[in-house]
């Protein structure tokens, strides 16, 4: 199933799977794209919870085996372009690098958070958060699958 298909990137999930593109208006450099999960997610994560907290993802935990994925892309220039000094990787044969955790997954109980940097073009660095809370070979076989497929649709 074509779950995304904007900002010059189309991904395939798998069946059962949920997407939800974000609803996120930006005029900074960054922004969230979208969410991806083998969980079901918030319709909307823009609005303030009943204690006036906003929400910040679209779930409020992970369950044993399951996987929030969070892209978000940040135009750029010059240094502020170049990848962090973890280890490199291509993801769907673009050139990426591990960055260090962000906390970000701590707050729907992940036990797993990773996160990479993809160079899209000179100008654009996708980041994508995986927070994940004890993934087997399934949830894992199904991640690597939506990352080895991407397709870039910029040159």
């Amino acid at each position: 199933m074509v779950a995304f298909d904007e900002d010059g990137i189309r991904l395939t999930v798998p069946a059962g799977w949920d997407v939800m593109r974000s609803s996120e208006i930006s005029y900074a450099p960054g922004r969230t794209l979208f969410y991806l999960s083998n969980q079901a997610l918030h319709t909307n994560c823009d609005a303030a919870d009943d204690a006036g907290q906003p929400c910040t993802l679209p779930l409020d935990g992970l369950a044993a085996g399951g996987v929030l994925v969070w892209w978000t892309t940040n135009r750029c220039a010059g240094v502020e372009c170049e990848l962090p000094a973890g280890d490199r990787l291509l993801i769907s044969g673009r050139e990426a690098a591990r960055a260090a955790d962000t906390g970000a997954c701590d707050e729907i109980d992940a036990t797993e958070e990773d996160v990479y940097a993809v160079i899209v073009t000179p100008q654009r660095v996708d980041w994508i958060v995986v927070c994940a809370r004890g993934p087997e070979g399934p949830e894992r076989s199904a991640l690597a699958t939506i990352l080895d497929t991407v397709d870039w649709r910029t040159p």
